[in-house]
């Protein structure tokens, strides 16, 4: 668990995002749709560098050569 905090709570708030209303989510869509070009790049960069920092640096090992 402490090897990947960042995965560990981005896999926890999409669990809690599974529990919202469609209301809020539609909401949010419009909203999201009606905001400026730069809030939205603003927050694509922002989901950009988050997939990042979740990701780590560490490649993992091919496990099909192991055997």
């Amino acid at each position: 668990l402490r090897a990947y905090p960042m995965a560990i709570r981005l896999t926890f708030l999409a669990f809690l995002l599974h529990a919202v209303p469609m209301s809020w989510q539609s909401a949010l869509e419009h909203r999201f749709a009606g905001s400026t070009p730069l809030l939205q790049s603003f927050v694509l960069a922002l989901l950009i560098w988050v997939v990042v920092q979740a990701s780590g640096t560490e490649l993992a090992p091919f496990i099909y050569f192991q055997f």
